[in-house]
């Protein structure tokens, strides 16, 4: 799935054309965002209450919120670069291990948060009012986990890993130096590992689709 969405992404970078080249300076930007967080798999090296070890506990999640802010720099044919920070947070809404639910004992729930920085770069089809755009980006994420089993903590750790998306948007000037932006980003991390309360090793997946609506102000 990710090799197909940055393949797509580059494709159409190159078959559609620019009608102007875009004006060079730097911007600031920010955003908010809902958040969609794919259930999330996690893997459990050794035993820990009703999981064993190589246990598959599989969290479905509540849609969440974020932010984001960036410091930017248009370059001269229609590219873009910028450094951004983020954040973001889903509650876990229920969860299983394998195909058994675990509400019988007490239902899964707590959150998981991602603080990060993020290097993108961009690519402007047009220049304004509409402009459409795709972007990648790359940096590095910790990621909060809070894991509890009815009231019983299962995981309350944090790690820092690779991050990586993909971006499709759109941005609308409103005025000479700002932008409206909408855009559709696609994240994944490079699989956290925790501990568990017991000292156990947990491998996490974690994907997500999000959906940024925002304002850049050029200098």
């Amino acid at each position: 799935m990710r090799a197909r969405l940055f393949s797509g992404l580059a494709l159409a970078a190159t078959v559609i054309s620019p009608a102007v080249q875009a004006t060079e300076g730097s911007y600031v930007a920010a955003r908010g965002s809902i958040v969609m967080t794919d259930d999330a798999d996690w893997i459990f090296d050794n035993d820990f209450g009703p999981v064993p070890a190589g246990g598959n506990v599989i969290s479905k999640f509540d849609d969440g919120y974020g932010a984001g802010l960036a410091l930017g720099m248009k370059l001269p044919n229609q590219f873009r670069v910028e450094g951004e920070l983020f954040w973001q947070e889903n509650d876990i809404d229920s969860g299983r291990l394998g195909p058994v639910q675990l509400s019988a004992l007490g239902g899964l729930n707590g959150d998981v948060g991602v603080w990060g920085a993020m290097l993108n770069g961009y690519y402007d089809f047009l220049e304004g009012p509409l402009v459409p755009f795709v972007g990648l980006g790359v940096g590095y994420a910790q990621v909060d986990a809070n894991v509890n089993l009815g009231n019983i903590s299962v995981i309350d750790d944090d790690d820092t890993v690779l991050a990586y998306q993909a971006i499709l948007g759109v941005s609308y000037d409103f005025m000479p130096n700002l932008a409206g932006v909408l855009a559709y980003r696609y994240m994944a991390l490079d699989d956290p590992q925790f501990k568990d309360q017991a000292g156990g090793k947990v491998d996490m997946e974690y994907d997500t689709q999000i959906v940024d609506l925002g304002l850049r102000y050029s200098f």
